[in-house]
C-alpha cells in the first residue's frame, strides 16, 4: 500500500517512515501541506497520515482539501493528534478523517489501524469496479 506521511516534525517523519517501511508499505514523505499537494497531484497514495496540528490547523486544512477533491475520494486519511479530547475527535472526523492515532504513536496500533484502512480501500475499489462493470442499465448506483 502506498502511504503519504505529512508532518512538520522530522523525527516523527523518520519514525513513521521506518515503522511503515518495516510493515511493507511504500512510503512517501512531505514536511508541509504544499509539498503534500505535489504528491497528491501526481500519483495519489492509498493512505495519508497527517499531523493534525501541523503549523497550526494546516493539517486539518489539508484533510478538508483532500475531501473536496473528487479524484482523491478513495484516500484513507489518518490524523496524528497530540491530544484527543471528545471535542477534538469530533473536529477531526468533521474535517474528513477516517481515523486518528495519538502521538506519540504505538507502532503496533498504527499498523493495525492501517490494516483496517487497507481493507476499506480495497473494498471501495472492488465496489467501484463492480459498479463500473454493471453499467448504468443495471439500476445500481455508486454508493460513495
Amino acid at each position: 500500500m502506498r502511504v503519504l506521511i505529512v508532518d512538520d516534525d522530522r523525527l516523527t517523519r523518520v519514525h513513521l517512515r521506518h515503522t511503515l517501511g518495516e510493515a511493507g508499505h511504500a512510503v512517501v514523505v512531505a514536511d508541509a501541506g504544499e509539498s503534500a499537494w505535489q504528491v497528491l497531484r501526481g500519483y495519489p497514495p492509498d493512505v495519508v497520515i497527517l499531523d493534525a496540528a501541523m503549523n497550526g490547523d494546516a493539517g486539518l486544512d489539508v484533510c478538508r482539501r483532500i475531501r473536496r477533491e473528487p479524484r482523491l475520494e478513495g484516500i484513507y486519511v489518518v490524523l496524528l493528534v497530540a491530544r484527543a479530547e471528545p471535542g477534538d475527535v469530533t473536529a477531526l472526523l468533521d474535517a474528513g478523517a477516517d481515523d486518528y492515532v495519538r502521538k506519540p504513536f504505538d507502532p503496533a496500533e498504527l499498523t493495525a489501524r492501517l490494516r483496517v484502512g487497507e481493507r476499506i480501500v480495497r473494498l471501495q475499489r472492488e465496489l467501484a469496479a463492480l459498479m463500473a462493470s454493471s453499467g448504468p442499465s443495471s439500476g445500481l448506483r455508486r454508493p460513495f
